[in-house]
């Protein structure tokens, strides 16, 4: 006899939970928090910072897990320098432009290792503090 549909996926949720809440040892990079920069809207507690591969001198702080204080605006449009979509999105409590979603990744993309990081968050429309942690406590 099979578990109900949502008893079988609960070792799916602590595999994924586990992924993205354990932290390794020496070496590993750094996590941000990001905000809006004008009005501070938490974005994300979840962010990386790294540099654009298209244009090394353009800071990025991306995150894999869709942030809830975000909106899309404009349509989707083509990225500069492969086949992946894109969208804008913005602060949904005062609507500054924030960044970009990668809606669609392309086959190049998606075959090359990457983290999964589909919201990017531009360095010059955000806030960012690094997050410490000291056992099970953060610190900002």
């Amino acid at each position: 006899m099979s578990a109900p549909f949502y008893l079988a996926d609960i070792g799916e949720v602590i595999m994924e939970w586990h992924r993205v809440n354990d932290r390794g040892g020496v070496g590993q990079r750094p996590v941000y928090r990001v905000e809006c920069g004008d009005c501070s809207t938490v974005l994300s507690d979840r962010c990386m910072r790294a540099a654009l591969l298209s244009d090394k001198k353009t800071v990025i702080y991306s995150t894999d897990m869709q942030p809830t204080t975000v909106g899309y605006i404009y349509g989707d449009y083509s990225a500069p320098c492969c086949g992946c979509r894109l969208r804008d999105i913005a602060c949904i409590t005062c609507g500054k432009e924030l960044g970009y979603n990668i809606t669609f990744p392309c086959t190049e993309c998606l075959s090359s290792e990457n983290n999964s990081h589909y919201w990017m968050f531009r360095e010059c429309n955000v806030t960012s503090k690094q997050i410490l942690f000291e056992g099970n406590i953060k610190y900002y």
